[in-house]
């Protein structure tokens, strides 16, 4: 017999073997330290990171937390980890108010550095606003459909990377209406 019913399965990703450790690390406020693997630099650089949250997008896994070496909150692709530890040094927490904006006002992982939460805009399609309407990628989004079926949506969010590329994907059936900086980062990628 043939499935009546089929998911989308990946293997399992580089770094995921790590997840433990960095689980117990969130749980229960343990500094790690890690080598890691940068792609654009095709450098090794050594973290030591106060986690606070791990998560997954897009069947890919990262880890959030305060860098001691940026001086500020970053992310990092589990897949681009090499030999975590956990570190007996104090704990520094991040304030409750950015993890909580991490988990509610972004659509990705990657933040565009500099920005914060803002009202982003986009006029899209017919198709592609049936599509937003159907699959909505956020609960801040609000469509406001014209008579041809278009639509103005907008968005309360932190703008990210992955963000500019789902608005890419859809090509001339979309365009970034606003702010104005955020459509010049998207018109140049």
């Amino acid at each position: 017999d043939l499935p009546v019913l089929q998911t989308m399965s990946t293997p399992e990703s580089r770094g995921f073997e790590y997840f433990d450790l960095l689980y117990k690390a969130c749980q229960k406020k343990i500094p790690v330290s890690f080598v890691h693997y940068n792609y654009q630099k095709r450098s090794f650089k050594a973290i030591l990171l106060h986690p606070f949250l791990i998560t997954e997008f897009e069947n890919k896994w990262y880890v959030h937390g305060y860098s001691e070496q940026h001086e500020e909150v970053r992310v990092f692709g589990l897949d681009r980890l090499y030999h975590p530890m956990l570190l007996k040094l104090l704990y520094k927490p991040t304030d409750t108010a950015v993890i909580q904006s991490r988990l509610h006002d972004m659509f990705g992982v990657f933040a565009i550095r500099g920005y914060q939460k803002c009202k982003i805009r986009i006029v899209a399609s017919a198709f592609i606003t049936s599509y937003f309407s159907a699959y909505p990628i956020h609960a801040s989004q609000k469509i406001r459909k014209t008579n041809g079926g278009s639509g103005i949506i907008t968005f309360d969010l932190i703008p990210t990377l992955e963000l500019a590329r789902l608005f890419l994907s859809h090509g001339k059936h979309l365009m970034v209406l606003g702010p104005k900086w955020f459509k010049d980062i998207y018109e140049g990628l």
